[in-house]
């Protein structure tokens, strides 16, 4: 990956995107090693909890190293998908950590995240349409439209939440799990699918690339199937408070 500053930048700024650009590599990388340990180790055990608390650390190294480079270069799509991903991180980890329950404050200001990148996603699209080109950051409009759509989705999943006023049993896995695998994704399709020009000439386009890539949002389905179908994940504790008036 090659930055493309532009050459009246001062040589500090210059350096210091050099700088973070390691730390992006760094903490990507880490993030699949750490991520893939978190979906194949068995779930709520030792192993699955420090990797998984590993995986968060090194995700969000890489999106905020994402969001500033994003800033220098400049590269809108690089902001927001940084942003995103640190977002995506975070209210997985608070979802996984908290106990059943009326939710808090994180989880109302939470919603502001998707929304503002939805607003600034459209926004984008329509400097595409109206460019000559038809692009904007070298996306062209249906890009953007995608990722509105995307940010739409989280910011309803978020809204339901704050309606709910609480997140409990299969709910607060679920939440837990789409988006910790949605992140994952973000780190393995970047790199799989998103870099294969650094790669050797005869990996590039290969199906195991593309499997790799996309095999975040494989875990993400099966997981959450076994979520919903299962009964391991029933609210019981919380729902037998409330019925008693404890909650």
């Amino acid at each position: 990956m090659i930055l493309h500053l532009h050459p009246a930048m001062p040589p500090l700024v210059r350096d210091t995107a050099d700088a973070i650009l390691i730390v992006h590599i760094v903490g990507g990388g880490f993030s699949i090693v750490t991520g893939w340990i978190t979906v194949l180790s068995k779930k709520g055990e030792r192993l699955h909890r420090r990797f998984g608390a590993l995986f968060v650390l090194f995700m969000l190294i890489m999106g905020s190293a994402a969001t500033y480079l994003g800033v220098v270069i400049p590269e809108a799509s690089n902001v927001l998908g940084g942003i995103f991903a640190v977002y995506l991180v975070l209210t997985a980890w608070v979802a996984a950590r908290r106990p059943d329950g009326p939710i808090g404050a994180f989880e109302r200001a939470a919603i502001v995240v998707p929304v503002a990148i939805a607003i600034a996603d459209l926004t984008f699209a329509q400097f595409a349409a109206h460019d000559p080109k038809g692009v904007f950051d070298r996306f062209p409009p249906p890009f953007y439209y995608g990722s509105a759509a995307i940010m739409t989705f989280t910011a309803l999943m978020d809204l339901r939440t704050m309606l709910a006023g609480q997140l409990a049993g299969r709910a607060r896995i679920a939440r837990h799990v789409w988006r910790m695998c949605f992140a994952f994704f973000f780190a393995c399709g970047s790199f799989f699918l998103g870099q294969q020009k650094v790669m050797p000439h005869w990996m590039q386009g290969s199906p195991v690339l593309l499997a790799l890539g996309l095999a975040p949002l494989g875990f993400m389905v099966v997981w959450l199937l076994i979520v919903w179908l299962s009964g391991r994940f029933r609210t019981s504790g919380f729902q037998a408070a409330v019925a008693a008036g404890g909650a």
